[in-house]
C-alpha cells in the first residue's frame, strides 16, 4: 500500500508527523491510536485507529483563508514574525520591530533588507502594489494565493 505524503500545517506552513497513543479501552485494555502532528506549533488532525485514515484526515483539512495582515494586525505583532512580500511578489519572513512613533516601525530580515510601515500597502489606481510598497501574511502564501487576494481585493474596491 502507496504511504500517504503529508501536507504541511495548515496554520503555520510547518512540517507534519504521525504520532501515535493509547488510551484505556474496555474491561483497562489499550487501545492504540494515530494522528497528524504539526512539529512546528503542535496542531493535530484527527484521531484514528488506522494510521492511514489519520493521514488523510489530516491532508483533508482545508488552510484558513491567508489574507494580508491589516495594518492594525501587524501592530499586535511585536517580535513576532510576518512573511512579506514586496511589489514584485518576491517574498521572506521578517521580524516585526514596534517603535513608539508608528511610522518608524518596520519588519527585517536580521540582515540588510527591512519594510517600513509607512510603505504598506500602498496601490496605485489599479489596486498594484506601487514599488517600495509590500504586504505581510501570517504565513507563507502560495504564488497563485497571493495573485488571488491582489485580484479580489482590486474587484472590492471597483465593485459599488
Amino acid at each position: 500500500m502507496k504511504e500517504v505524503k503529508l501536507k504541511s500545517c495548515p496554520f503555520c506552513g510547518g512540517e507534519a508527523e504521525e504520532k501515535h497513543s493509547s488510551t484505556s479501552g474496555l474491561f483497562s485494555n489499550p487501545i492504540a491510536y494515530y494522528f497528524v502532528q504539526c512539529k512546528s506549533c503542535g496542531a493535530t488532525g484527527e484521531a484514528d485507529l488506522i494510521p492511514r485514515k489519520a493521514d488523510e484526515a489530516w491532508n483533508r483539512r482545508p488552510a484558513p483563508e491567508n489574507k494580508p495582515l491589516t495594518l492594525e494586525e501587524l501592530r499586535k505583532m511585536d517580535g513576532e514574525p510576518a512573511y512579506c512580500v514586496n511589489s514584485r511578489g518576491d517574498g521572506k519572513w521578517a521580524i516585526v520591530h514596534i517603535c513608539d512613533d508608528i511610522q518608524d516601525s518596520f519588519c527585517g530580515d536580521g540582515n540588510s533588507e527591512e519594510w517600513e510601515f509607512a510603505y504598506y500597502g500602498l496601490t496605485d489606481d489599479s489596486n498594484q502594489l506601487l514599488d517600495g510598497a509590500w504586504l505581510a501574511y501570517a504565513r507563507k502564501p502560495e504564488q497563485e494565493e497571493f495573485k488571488l487576494n491582489r485580484l479580489k481585493e482590486r474587484l472590492e474596491r471597483e465593485t459599488p
